[in-house]
C-alpha cells in the first residue's frame, strides 16, 4: 500500500506486501524499481531528476532533545521538489517516513520526531537512523542520494589495544597497556575506561573530558600487574556520559553509552630469572684481609623485574638488611677472630636469589 507523499506536512510512506517474507519484499522492491525505470511514462517527475545531485550536510544532534533538529542539503541540477525521508535501514528500507518539503534546512519539532520514531521504531530500541532525499513522484520513491546515518545516542565505535589480547608478561612486572577509544558523541561529556578481572580486587579507572559533539578518539594508558601466574581475563569497559564535565563516573545511568572489550587475555608467566649482584667495597674480589673488627660493604644489584631486597649474613654471627636495592650498602658488620664468611644476597619479587660471598680474615 502506498501513501501519497506530496501533501503538506509529515506523512508515513510505507511499502507493505502481505503474506511474503523479508526476502520477497526486497525482491518486490527491486522489481518495482526496475519496471519504473523501464517504462518512462510511469515515471513522470522522476525522469526529470536523473541529473539531480543533492549534497547532504551532516546534522548535529541537539543534546536538549536527543535528536538532530535541523537537516540541510544543497542541490545541483534539475531537482523537482525533493523530499526529506527517514528510515532505520540505510539500504532498502521497508518503511520510510517522508516529509513533503523542499526547504533546506528543514527543522523538526519534538512532535515530528516522536511521530517519526514511533513509526520507524515502535519499541524504542533503535539509536541508529538514516536520512536522505527522495524523488517527489509518489509512484517511484527513488532515492536521490545515498542514505546518511545519524545517531540519537552517543556511540563508542571502536576500542583498540596495544599490545593486543594474548600478550605475555612476567609476574611482578608492570604490563603497560595503551587503549584508543573511538567515539561519535551527540554532545560533550565524559569518557571513562574501567579495567577489571576476577583476580584483581582493585579495578583501575581513568576518565577524560569530551569537549564537543562529533567523532573523535581518546587514548588511555594503564599498568597491570599481578603476583599470580597463569592467564587472566580482563574486562575493559568504556562508558560515556553526556552533558557533564568531570569524572569519575558512578553506576550506569539511562543516558550512558557502554561498550566492552572482552575477553582481553594477559598470560602471566613466572619469573625464573635470578638477580645479579656485585660487591664494590671493600673490593670486588671475594677475599679481604683486615685488622678492624667491623666491616662495611657496598655494591649494586640488578634484576629483569626488580630487586626486592638485599640481605647479609655472617657465619660467625649476625645478619641484617642492606640499605637500598639497586645500589646497596651495609655498615657495622661485627667480625670475629679468624675466618668470617659474609654472604650478601639479592632477592627479587619472585623469590629468586643470588649470593656474593666475601671471605674476611
Amino acid at each position: 500500500m502506498w501513501h501519497n507523499a506530496c501533501v503538506a506536512g509529515p506523512i508515513n510512506w510505507s511499502m507493505m506486501i502481505s503474506d511474503v517474507n523479508q526476502t520477497s519484499r526486497l525482491l518486490e522492491w527491486t522489481w518495482l524499481r526496475t519496471i519504473l525505470l523501464l517504462i518512462p511514462i510511469c515515471l513522470g517527475q522522476s525522469l526529470a531528476q536523473e541529473n539531480c545531485s543533492p549534497t547532504l550536510i551532516t546534522p548535529a544532534v541537539d543534546a536538549s532533545v536527543g535528536f538532530p533538529r535541523s537537516f540541510s542539503w544543497s542541490l545541483t541540477g534539475p531537482c523537482a521538489s525533493p523530499q526529506l525521508a527517514f528510515a532505520t535501514n540505510g539500504e532498502l528500507p521497508d518503511v520510510a517516513y517522508v516529509f513533503a518539503t523542499t526547504a533546506s534546512p528543514t527543522t523538526l519539532s519534538v512532535t515530528d520526531w516522536d511521530l517519526i520514531r514511533s513509526t520507524l521504531d515502535p519499541d524504542g530500541t533503535t539509536d541508529e537512523f538514516y536520512w536522505t532525499l527522495v524523488d517527489a513522484d509518489e509512484t517511484s520513491f527513488l532515492e536521490l542520494t545515498s542514505w546518511r546515518r545519524f545517531f540519537t545516542r552517543s556511540k563508542i565505535t571502536a576500542i583498540s589495544s596495544n599490545p593486543q589480547s594474548g600478550a605475555s608478561a612476567l609476574v611482578g612486572q608492570n604490563f603497560a597497556l595503551h587503549l584508543d577509544v573511538n567515539y561519535d558523541a551527540v554532545s560533550s561529556g565524559v569518557l571513562q575506561v574501567l579495567i577489571s578481572s576476577a583476580s584483581d580486587p582493585s579495578p583501575q579507572t581513568k576518565w577524560t573530558q569530551v569537549g564537543q559533539a562529533g567523532q573523535g578518539s581518546k587514548g588511555f594508558d594503564f599498568a597491570l600487574s599481578t603476583d599470580v601466574a597463569g592467564s587472566q581475563d580482563y574486562a575493559i569497559t568504556c562508558q560515556f556520559r553526556p552533558d557533564i564535565v568531570t569524572g569519575p563516573l558512578g553506576p550506569v545511568e539511562p543516558d550512558d553509552t557502554i561498550s566492552t572489550l572482552s575477553p582481553f587475555i594477559v598470560n602471566w608467566q613466572s619469573d625464573l630469572t635470578s638477580p645479579g649482584i656485585t660487591m664494590l667495597a671493600p673490593n670486588s674480589a671475594h677475599t679481604y684481609a683486615t685488622e678492624i673488627d667491623v666491616l662495611s660493604l657496598a655494591g649494586t644489584a640488578t634484576d629483569n623485574v626488580g630487586v626486592a631486597e638485599v640481605i647479609w649474613t655472617n657465619n660467625r654471627g649476625g645478619s641484617g638488611t642492606a640499605t637500598g636495592t639497586d645500589t646497596w650498602s651495609v655498615t657495622g658488620i661485627p667480625l670475629q677472630v679468624g675466618l668470617n664468611d659474609v654472604v650478601v644476597t639479592a632477592i627479587d619479587s619472585a623469590g629468586n636469589e643470588t649470593d656474593w660471598t666475601l671471605a674476611v680474615t
